[in-house]
C-alpha cells in the first residue's frame, strides 16, 4: 500500500457569500435546501491558485447568470505525475483554488481554505481511499456536494481511479450524491452528472418541415 503525506499552511483568501435561494435547482438534478441560508464560496486569492498552464486538469466551480445553481469548470493545471494512483500531486493543486485571473472570472471553490491529504491509499480495482481533515467533514448541504464532486471529478480525470472514498480522521462516513442521497461505496462520477459545464457546442435547430 503506497501512502503519502501532504501538508500545506493555510492562507488567507477572499470569502464570496452568495445566498442560497436556488429555485431552479431541480433542472439539473442538484436538491434544494430545506431552508435558505448562506452559502461560502471560497476565492483562494493573491498567489496561491497556479498558473493556467500544463496537459492536467482540475475542477471549481463558477456560478452561472440568473439565479441557477452553479457548474462545475474544467480549469489547465500543471498537476504533476501521479505515481501508483498517489491523487496528492493533483489534490494539492486543486486545493489550491483559483489563480488572480480565474477569480476575475468569477471562478470560486467550495472546498475548505488550507485543506490538506492527511493520507491516502489504493486498492485493487482503481479505488482510492483520501483521508481529509475535519474541516472537510464539517461542510454541509450544497457545499458538500458540490466539494465532493470537486474532489471526484479531479482526482478521476488524472486517470486509472474508477472510485474514491473520503474519510475523516480515519474513518469512514456515506456521503450524498447528486440528488442528496447517502452512499457507502466508492463515489464515482456517475454519482454527480450534471454537474459539470457542458464543453459541447449547442446542436443546431431541427428544421421544421
Amino acid at each position: 500500500m503506497d501512502r503519502s503525506r501532504a501538508r500545506r499552511s493555510g492562507r488567507p483568501g477572499l470569502v464570496i457569500t452568495m445566498v442560497a435561494a436556488i429555485t431552479t435547482l431541480a433542472a439539473c438534478g442538484i436538491s434544494a435546501e430545506s431552508t435558505p441560508r448562506d452559502i461560502e464560496l471560497t476565492s483562494k486569492g493573491g498567489s496561491i491558485g497556479r498558473a493556467a498552464v500544463g496537459s492536467g486538469q482540475v475542477f471549481l466551480v463558477q456560478p452561472v447568470a440568473g439565479g441557477a445553481a452553479p457548474e462545475l469548470v474544467s480549469v489547465q493545471r500543471a498537476t504533476g505525475a501521479s505515481v501508483g494512483s498517489d491523487p496528492t500531486p493533483v489534490l494539492d493543486v486543486l486545493f489550491a483554488g483559483p489563480n488572480p485571473a480565474e477569480i476575475e472570472g468569477n471562478v470560486t471553490t467550495f472546498l475548505p481554505e488550507g485543506l490538506t491529504v492527511v493520507d491516502w491509499s489504493v486498492r485493487s480495482g482503481g479505488v482510492v481511499t483520501i483521508d481529509l481533515p475535519e474541516a472537510f467533514g464539517e461542510l454541509t448541504g450544497q457545499s458538500l456536494r458540490f466539494a465532493l464532486a470537486q474532489i471526484v471529478h479531479t482526482v478521476t480525470a488524472a486517470g486509472d481511479v474508477n472510485g474514491v472514498r473520503i474519510t475523516i480522521g480515519g474513518e469512514a462516513r456515506e456521503w450524498p450524491d447528486v440528488n442528496s442521497q447517502l452512499q457507502s461505496d466508492p463515489l464515482t462520477i456517475y454519482d454527480y452528472p450534471g454537474m459539470v459545464r457542458s464543453t459541447q457546442p449547442a446542436f443546431p435547430a431541427v428544421p421544421s418541415d
